[in-house]
């Protein structure tokens, strides 16, 4: 058990530094933060929760875009799909927000907000999704997969420091 412990510890900063390296700077908006929690499941499956503070009072918008790959190579290089699943989109109050969701290019596409309100402040959102079969064991280690990231460059992060907290269930 200190073995999986440890080697999901290891994948889970690889994963942060993942999404701070794909948050591109060429982005529309600035995320002035984003916190992400992974919950990772008996089951071999996680629980993302991603906590996404916008910044949208110098360049307006509905809300925000979400693209998460629905990929992950494996050490072999073997490209392994990911199966998501959505359980809830929601403001730092825990208030149901508008969503729209779409597949598209290997990505899984989020559209938060309202199309008829245009947003001139800070807003946060709180993403919740599970990602099934995360973790695949081996005989000397495991391995966590999928990566919450933007892979589009939609994102401009003013925190670099966003933390990636892994808790094993």
């Amino acid at each position: 058990m200190g073995k999986l412990v440890s080697s999901t510890m290891i994948h889970c900063l690889l994963l942060a530094v993942l999404i701070l390296l794909f948050a591109s700077p060429a982005g529309a908006y600035n995320i002035r933060d984003i916190n992400v929690n992974i919950d990772i499941q008996p089951d071999s499956s996680m629980i993302v929760t991603e906590t996404i503070i916008a910044d949208f009072s110098t360049d307006p918008h509905h809300g925000i875009f979400r693209f998460i790959p629905m990929t992950a190579t494996d050490k072999y290089g073997h490209d392994r799909g990911i199966h998501l699943e959505l359980q809830g989109v929601t403001d730092e109050n825990g208030t149901p927000l508008e969503y729209h969701t779409s597949s598209e290019d290997g990505n899984f596409h989020m559209k938060v907000g309202n199309p008829e309100i245009l947003v001139n402040d800070t807003r946060t959102y709180r993403l919740k999704y599970k990602v099934c079969q995360a973790v695949h064991f081996y005989e000397d280690h495991e391995e966590l997969y999928g990566m919450p990231s933007d892979t589009n460059g939609s994102l401009r992060l003013r925190n670099p420091n966003a933390p990636c907290i892994c808790r094993l269930m």
